[in-house]
């Protein structure tokens, strides 16, 4: 097996310049030996009882218990912390489809052909969606099987977002990367390498390591071998030196490839907490203009020996083993017809690699199929698909508004639809879209006459026509009888105010009916319609009857494309409430009103929707709140869980109340939100974060004292609860009139508390000063509360209250209707579930 690129050329006086920052060893194979911290390496033992400052001796294997000592590949590592101590793994959710580790299996993903092929380079995306170097990662071809621990693969990469709070680390095999857009800068566990494009770098299996961009987006090639150099001096590989980072993770994530498929473990500390090393298992890199090739250059190897327009950078081809390749018949004219045709015609501005196998390849089928940025085609063809999968949920969706039995409850198939297959790719917009089209269709299905307007059977069609007709029958009879009678009566008037009464009646009717008739052609019921049609029209071997077909499918897939880019059908407004505002002294409207009047409602920002989508896709489609909490704020959401299994109870609320835990984050919230009301969301750093709490903490208190039958609480109860709480900040705050003030004053009940439980305000008072303590600096901060809030509206956002959605779908719908339905979708009807609660 042959691949081959073009990537521009390295320019090496900037990596040069570059890299003066990092400092390598150099050699290949050599025993070598580093330590950050003058010291840290053991003298004359590799695993002494006790190791220096406290570090824990681990050794990394590269090559069996049984391989001969002259061949041994091995490393001891000496950490702050054992790696050992981790969670179990778990599959990673959603799955990663595009990589494939068994060829040796006969899939529908797999194809072995002799034919060459040859792809496009691919789309790298500028800012959406956010892929880091494992999810930008995708199979092209390979042979052999992971599991066998025999064979290869080749993979591509596109990624645009550094790896953050996670690292990878590959069980099956060795990694050879080689960047052709964009440097990449890898922290191993023996240190980090800047690797620009013209060098390649190999992370032996094993090894843990994090990509980051510190050029932006970019581009490459893997090379994997289950389980090998040129004309390159031994000297010129170059391995990273000791380097380690001292710091309090939680949550951290390693991602490990484990037979082609990937699994997560979480930890509370950063992986690279090597001080010292030594051995001849390293990571290391290499600068290809370093290597010096050799082959008959001078004659007999007559050009042209690269395609013209073949290799573009980024692009590959596959030449399969025993099938002729070479240039093609333009690129060969094109070279004799040069006056210089016999002189040996040299290539610059480029680099050209292969990855060459014996093994005979299986090439993945259709692996660039995925277009970051789209093309006109692709999105017509996206916007039908959606559009149809939209009416198709929709038809499920139902089945919970009329009290039927949802029979995928619980089951793992269906939170994998949603996990794995609507939010596939990071595309969280196009599931919201998919979710509102589908809210549109129950809308119409309820609320208007679309559905009668697309009839299946052709007996309503008939019927359908006949009524139209009528009705233009019966404008006409009575335009004709104003007419003549008033030729034959004297009392003109009476009969002019007869006819104009009845003529305008008539007028109004088929007035409507004919602007349905008219606006139909444009609506998502016509999409669907149409493409069911055009499906009925296609018989067993793929052949269109009736003419003019292909004329109408392109129609209507411009018009999916069109709405799918252009409709809007719902308000997208979060509803916003302040209990501390509205519980204010000063706020006499609000008080004499009883919270009547008309809320305040903002544009749902898009970061708020990829936060809550993005948590649900994150978590493997369970519900849990508080995931990222530590041991100090988990007395915050111990409300969440049967009153059987609080961490405390209390005399107030001998009931599961939803409402009190927003109501204790809500007031946190507003606290925090104060002390950095003087940084500009424009500017600030933590913007993003900051944004979604804000917006879901308003959001989550607006439902409750505005739509409470939406939540899964009781109504009467949360209202109680908010009662209550508005009450209490009264009594509490009734000096402070600014909200600054009030918050001031919060913070200093909550330092004062001593951690005594005596109501939703001090909670919340506590909670915030917890928050805003110096332990917590702003990033983290706002980090960990748009975290919780994403959590928070995913939690309670199942409910049995059919009836409640569908009302605020009349009233131009509500946000957490769409989580709803889309939870619906997973088989999440209930928060309280097993698979669902706080994770402890």
């Amino acid at each position: 097996m042959a691949m081959a690129t073009a990537t521009p050329a390295a320019q090496n006086e900037q990596q040069e310049k570059g890299g003066l920052d990092y400092v390598y060893l150099s050699g290949l194979g050599n025993s070598l030996s580093s330590e950050a911290v003058a010291g840290t390496l053991p003298r004359g033992q590799n695993s002494p009882l006790l190791c220096p400052l406290g570090l824990y001796a681990e050794q990394l294997s590269g090559t069996p218990f049984t391989a001969p000592r002259a061949r041994n590949l091995r490393t001891w590592l000496y950490r702050i912390k054992p790696s050992v101590t981790h969670e179990p793994f778990h599959p990673r959710r959603p799955a990663h489809p595009r990589l494939i580790g068994d060829f040796d299996r006969i899939t529908t993903d797999t194809v072995a052909t002799p034919t060459q092929l040859r792809w496009r380079p691919a789309d790298v995306p500028p800012h959406h969606p956010p892929l880091d170097f494992i999810d930008g990662l995708y199979t092209v071809c390979g042979a052999g099987s992971s599991f066998l621990r025999h064979g290869y693969a080749i993979h591509m990469y596109a990624a645009n977002k550094s790896m953050d709070g996670c690292a990878f680390c590959n069980a099956d095999g060795d990694f050879l990367i080689v960047p052709q857009k964009g440097k990449l800068l890898i922290t191993t566990e023996c240190g980090k390498l800047l690797v620009p494009p013209g060098e390649i770098v190999v992370i032996p299996q094993g090894f843990r390591f994090a990509v980051d961009l510190p050029d932006g987006p970019s581009r490459g090639y893997v090379s994997e071998i289950f389980g090998a150099n040129g004309l390159a001096s031994a000297r010129d590989f170059l391995s990273p030196t000791a380097w380690f980072e001292q710091v309090h993770r939680p949550g951290y994530t390693i991602v490990q490839k484990y037979g082609g498929e990937l699994f997560t473990a979480t930890q509370d500390f950063s992986p690279f907490n090597v001080v010292a090393w030594h051995g001849n298992y390293v990571p290391y890199k290499y600068d290809l203009s370093k290597f010096c090739p050799f082959n008959t250059v001078l004659f007999d190897h007559a050009d042209p020996s690269a395609k013209a327009d073949g290799f573009l950078p980024g692009g590959a081809s596959l030449h399969s083993c025993m099938t002729p390749h070479g240039p093609d018949t333009k690129t060969y004219e094109a070279t004799i017809s040069r006056p210089d045709a016999n002189e040996p015609s040299r290539l610059s501005g480029t680099l050209a690699f292969m990855f060459e196998s014996a093994l005979i390849p299986r090439a993945v089928t259709e692996p660039f199929t995925r277009s970051v940025s789209g093309d006109g085609v692709g999105d017509k063809r996206r916007a039908l698909k959606d559009a149809c999968l939209s009416f198709a949920l929709f038809k499920l969706l139902k089945r919970r508004f009329c009290g039927l039995e949802v029979a995928e409850a619980g089951h793992q198939k269906a939170r994998d639809f949603v996990v794995a297959d609507l939010l596939a790719g990071d595309d969280y917009e196009r599931a919201f879209r998919v979710v509102e089209l589908e809210l549109s269709f129950a809308h119409d299905f309820f609320c208007t006459k679309y559905p009668a307007l697309f009839p299946t059977s052709a007996v309503l069609h008939v019927a359908r026509f006949v009524s139209l007709l009528a009705f233009l029958k019966l404008f006409y009879d009575f335009t004709y009888t104003a007419s003549y009678t008033a030729k034959f009566f004297k009392d003109i008037s009476a009969v002019d105010i007869f006819s104009f009464n009845d003529f305008l009646f008539i007028s109004m009717i088929l007035g409507v009916e004919v602007m349905q008739q008219l606006s139909t052609g444009y609506s998502d019921w016509a999409v669907v319609h149409f493409v069911c049609d055009y499906v009925r029209r296609v018989d067993k071997n793929k052949k269109r009857h009736g003419g003019g077909f292909g004329f109408r499918q392109a129609v209507i897939k411009r018009l999916a494309a069109r709405r799918a880019r252009t409709s809007r059908h719902w308000q997208n407004k979060l509803g916003q409430y302040s209990l501390l505002y509205h519980s204010s002294a000063g706020n006499c409207l609000s008080w004499l009103t009883g919270r009547l009047l008309e809320p305040k409602v903002v544009t749902l920002p898009r970061e708020v929707k990829v936060a809550v989508l993005r948590s649900f896709k994150e978590s493997g489609g369970r519900l849990a709140v508080g995931r990222s909490l530590d041991s100090r704020l988990r007395w915050a959401c111990d409300r969440l869980l049967p009153p059987s299994t609080q961490l405390q109870s209390d005399t107030h609320w001998k009931t599961r109340a939803h409402t009190h835990t927003v109501l204790v984050w809500h007031i946190a919230t507003t606290m925090c939100d104060q002390l950095d009301a003087a940084a500009a969301a424009d500017d600030d750093k933590n913007g993003a974060d900051r944004l979604v709490a804000i917006r879901l903490s308003g959001y989550c208190a607006y439902l409750l004292a505005f739509v409470p039958e939406i939540l899964p609480d009781h109504s009467y109860t949360a209202t109680l609860v908010l009662d209550a709480a508005v009450q209490e900040a009264r009594e509490h705050l009734v000096d402070a009139t600014a909200m600054p003030d009030m918050c001031k004053k919060l913070r200093d009940l909550g330092e004062s508390n001593g951690g005594v439980r005596d109501g939703i305000l001090m909670d919340g008072a506590r909670l915030g000063s917890q928050l805003m303590a110096a332990s917590y600096d702003s990033r983290r901060r706002w980090k960990l509360l748009a975290e919780v809030w994403a959590e928070l509206v995913l939690f309670l956002a199942p409910s049995d209250n059919a009836d409640a959605h569908a009302e605020s779908l009349a009233r131009g719908g509500e946000f957490m209707t769409h989580i709803w339905a889309l939870l619906t979708h997973a088989g999440i009807l209930d928060p309280t579930e097993d698979n669902a609660g706080w994770l402890k």
